[in-house]
């Protein structure tokens, strides 16, 4: 087993949580990156390999448990301990009035955005705990802040975040493990960015490598975090919000 530290990050394929990989892994930690599309993996995969880190994938649904629990249990087989956890898988409905929203994609936004976070969370604390270190950064959203308009579901889901992480760095005090959320402010150019709103919208947008950067230093200790805090991450710079 190496002395590196690990980082699992979910939703790595593309986009936010791809940047936060390969900021991770230039800094030395390996990264354990998981999502349901393989293509996408390996390509992060191989990127990561070729500028000299070190990368292992996983074919994961997070929004099942069991799946979950499995990833789990073999990451700590290979590596003994998880030290970093970034929960950054995500989805959203296109905009819609709350009328219209159908009862499957209200379901696929809270499983995603929500019950993903609470069953990996479930698997991973007691190893970290065990150890007396630890951070878990659950990804939120700017619709987690301020609610939005025709996206009432996906806001839902993203204050849900924020409510579970404050609760869950209460009872993570003394510890030694840290739970924090991250807030992107404003749009990115993501593949979900550009599937809700469109291309020419999203190549609008921040870049991703912002978050990645964000994460990076607040991984190496650059940016001071408490437990339950909020990071709110905007072009400006870095704000934490606490309650």
């Amino acid at each position: 087993m190496s002395d590196k530290k690990t980082a699992i990050i979910t939703g790595a394929g593309r986009g936010l949580g791809k940047s936060i990989a390969q900021s991770l892994a230039k800094e030395g930690l390996i990264v354990l990156i998981c999502s349901r599309t393989e293509t996408e993996l390996i390509d992060v995969r191989n990127l990561i390999v070729s500028a000299g880190g070190e990368c292992h994938y996983f074919i994961v649904d997070v929004t099942d448990k069991d799946a979950v629990r499995n990833f789990v249990r073999i990451v700590l087989e290979m590596h003994g301990q998880i030290d970093i956890l970034v929960n950054n898988a995500g989805w959203s409905n296109k905009e819609e009035f709350l009328e219209e929203i159908s009862y499957d994609d209200y379901k696929k936004c809270f499983s995603t955005n929500i019950d993903s976070i609470f069953y990996i969370m479930k698997e991973v604390l007691p190893n970290m705990k065990k150890n007396k270190k630890g951070l878990i950064i659950n990804m939120t959203s700017g619709a987690g802040k301020t609610g939005r308009q025709k996206l009432a579901v996906y806001s839902a889901s993203k204050f849900a975040i924020r409510g579970l992480t404050e609760a869950v760095g209460r009872e993570l005090e003394g510890t030694g493990v840290t739970c924090i959320s991250l807030i992107p402010l404003g749009g990115f150019n993501t593949a979900l960015r550009a599937e809700l709103f469109g291309k020419e919208d999203a190549e609008k947008q921040k870049s991703p490598d912002l978050i990645g950067e964000a994460v990076k230093n607040i991984v190496l200790g650059k940016i001071e975090v408490n437990n339950g805090d909020s990071v709110l991450v905007k072009k400006e710079g870095i704000e934490i919000i606490r309650d």
